[in-house]
């Protein structure tokens, strides 16, 4: 039997605090390298809506902020 919990602490994750929520991506598996940023991020959203980061990246932080934010994730997936 598979415990869940081991299973999801095998992957790597990335987790972004932002005003008074976290999100906690996981590491995509190889099949799904080639996928968008966004993408990726809507299908390894693990903790809180991929969809609300998405547009508070886009929308509600500055620019400099957001290249900030989407290098940390890349770096804590072992993806830059």
């Amino acid at each position: 039997m598979i415990n869940l919990q081991e299973f999801l602490d095998w992957y790597k994750k990335a987790e972004v605090e932002l005003w008074d929520k976290k999100w906690i991506f996981r590491e995509p598996k190889m099949k799904d390298i080639n996928l968008s940023f966004s993408e990726m991020l809507k299908t390894y959203c693990l903790e809180w809506d991929a969809e609300e980061f998405i547009k508070i990246l886009n929308e509600e932080i500055p620019s400099s902020l957001q290249k900030e934010v989407v290098e940390k994730i890349l770096n804590e997936l072992g993806l830059a």
